[in-house]
């Protein structure tokens, strides 16, 4: 099986281009999808980058997917041109060295017990573009292209969810892990997305009780540092899922008594920024900033840390420049 699917495809005025201009890298992927199409294989640019290119940001990271080629002969066929990372080996992905492209096959996950570890991954170089791009957490992750032909693969409709501003689950596989709500939190944030109400009740019925923290704070961090309205994203997770304010209240709890405050005004210091002032947006879009103390910023697992003294104020006593409210 060639893995060519039939799936949606856009038309040529609606293309997006995803290959990076980066010359070295957009040979590399270039080549993959040329020695994939030899061995009657077909290898797609899938997640992120595709993402970011629909939405007119230049891709950092290349993540290719390599249908209709068995996992030997692709981990073959990658090592005879590129020098090759093992670090991913495990879970079936080869990293190639020098270059931001991760090389894998798609593959069938499936719940076997609690935690993030709980899962049974099973690679399938015969699954179609939409059984993988299936098990995607929202639509807007679940598109793929194709390098050789310009074709944009779009099963679930994420371009037209992205031009929407609408963050959509692709499928029930999104209730097997729960760090998607959070997920949900900073992609809301970063683009600017509102999620639907059906992706709203599945973050709800999730709790994150057998989460690790090493998996949570990455997200909070995605959401401070690159969200460009961070509190579109706590709006629509935290505030929205109070199950997991009750779940750690020792990291939710301000942040529910936060909710319904009115944001602060727009205040911008007029002197360069200096060391221990942090970047806030309000629920209106609006800019201030805030001290954060050397020994907060010293400790990124404490709640705050990122975000200065959050809701330690009643609410109506902020002041401009004050902490974020959502």
């Amino acid at each position: 099986m060639s893995g060519r699917n039939a799936v949606s495809a856009v038309s040529p005025e609606t293309s997006v281009h995803v290959l990076p201009a980066d010359a070295r890298l957009r040979t590399a992927i270039l080549a993959i999808a040329r020695m994939a199409e030899v061995r009657h294989g077909r290898a797609l640019v899938v997640g992120g980058a595709v993402r970011d290119a629909c939405h007119q940001v230049p891709g950092k990271d290349f993540d290719i997917e390599v249908y209709g080629i068995a996992p030997a002969a692709v981990e073959s066929m990658i090592e005879r041109a590129f020098a090759v990372d093992r670090v991913g080996q495990a879970f079936g992905i080869l990293k190639v060295k020098g270059l931001p492209i991760d090389v894998s096959l798609p593959r069938r996950e499936s719940k076997s017990g609690l935690g993030h570890r709980g899962f049974e991954v099973l690679a399938d170089p015969h699954m179609t573009v939409e059984e993988a791009a299936a098990r995607r957490d929202f639509t807007v992750n679940a598109m793929a292209y194709d390098p050789l032909t310009g074709e944009l693969l779009d099963p679930f409709g994420g371009q037209r969810d992205l031009e929407q501003g609408i963050l959509r689950h692709t499928s029930p596989a999104f209730a097997e892990d729960p760090l998607r709500v959070l997920r949900a939190m900073q992609f809301a944030a970063r683009f600017n997305l509102r999620a639907t109400p059906d992706t709203v009740a599945a973050c709800r019925a999730m709790t994150q009780d057998e989460l690790p923290w090493e998996r949570l704070m990455p997200e909070w961090g995605k959401l401070l540092l690159l969200g460009q309205r961070p509190s579109v994203g706590l709006y629509d997770t935290i505030r929205s899922s109070m199950r997991w304010s009750s779940a750690r209240r020792t990291v939710y709890g301000t942040l529910k008594v936060m909710c319904g405050i009115t944001p602060c005004i727009a205040w911008t210091p007029s002197r360069v920024r200096a060391p221990g002032m942090t970047r806030m947006t309000s629920s209106s879009g609006s800019v201030c900033w805030r001290t954060i103390s050397a020994s907060r910023r010293r400790r990124p697992g404490v709640p705050g840390a990122a975000g200065g003294r959050l809701g330690t104020r009643k609410p109506g006593s902020h002041r401009p420049g004050g902490f974020l409210g959502v």
